[in-house]
């Protein structure tokens, strides 16, 4: 016991930064925001620049530096500060900040994309409605990137939308200019739709290491998956929320 506790002990000393790591890292982050000072100062390109240079850099300070670059006018700039807002995996503030950015860009859809793909690597669950939101955009990009984040994000709660979505025959198609188009964007978003489903509940991976049986095999349609998410769906749930957790855990290890 005694020899266990010593061992304890000289395992939390050891991942106690040292005093000159952590004037280094400081220096580290100071440089990188006095840079970002001064490049951020030309056209939109250069902005964007500063920006892009500065996310390579994780700290807190540089994390409220981005948040506050989202409401900056160039759509541009605000790309690359949801871009580097990415790196903060499993943070609700990074994903707040985020969603903020893409509701007040219904004029940018590329912004949107931007802010989507961000919130499906930040994989943040209390951002599922703001992903949700966007399945019915008149942008067939932007709805794309949603049900993709949907997928990444892995939430439970984010099946019975995807549900819907696949019940909505009119859903995904964006603006069409003739019914050829409108039925090839619902065959695409139909697929992507599908993807998310099968990484949310797990059959994607099942699939890859050639363990999904035949109760496990991905439904084909909206009353299918329903009808699977019934039979199966409170297993899956507490699975994912196993994972969740565990993936919470690990991430505020790896805080500096």
């Amino acid at each position: 016991m005694i020899l266990r506790a010593w061992l304890a002990a000289v395992i939390a000393w050891a991942s106690i930064p040292s005093a000159s790591a952590q004037e280094t890292r400081a220096q580290d982050v100071q440089a990188a925001l006095d840079r970002f000072k001064k490049d951020y100062r030309g056209n939109d390109d250069q902005r964007a620049g500063a920006v892009s240079a500065l996310g390579k850099v994780k700290d807190r300070k540089i994390f409220e530096a981005l948040t506050r670059i989202l409401d900056d006018p160039a759509p541009a700039v605000r790309i690359e500060a949801a871009a580097a807002l990415a790196a903060y995996e499993k943070s609700r503030e990074a994903a707040q900040a985020v969603s903020r950015a893409l509701a007040d860009s219904r004029k940018h859809p590329e912004v949107q994309v931007a802010c989507l793909d961000a919130l499906g690597k930040i994989r943040d669950w209390n951002s599922t409605s703001a992903v949700t939101e966007q399945f019915g955009s008149p942008e067939i990009r932007v709805v794309g990137a949603s049900l993709k984040a949907a997928g990444k994000i892995r939430n439970p709660a984010l099946v019975e939308p995807l549900i819907g979505f696949l019940r909505n025959t009119g859903a995904g198609t964006g603006r069409p200019a003739s019914r050829v188009e409108h039925t090839v964007n619902r065959a695409l978003m139909t697929l992507v739709a599908q993807g998310a489903l099968q990484q949310i509940t797990g059959e994607a991976r099942q699939r890859r290491e050639g363990r999904a049986s035949d109760a496990y095999r991905a439904p084909s349609d909206a009353d299918s998956w329903e009808a699977w998410w019934k039979a199966h769906g409170a297993g899956v749930t507490e699975r994912l929320q196993k994972e969740e957790k565990e993936e919470l855990e690990r991430v505020s290890r790896q805080k500096p």
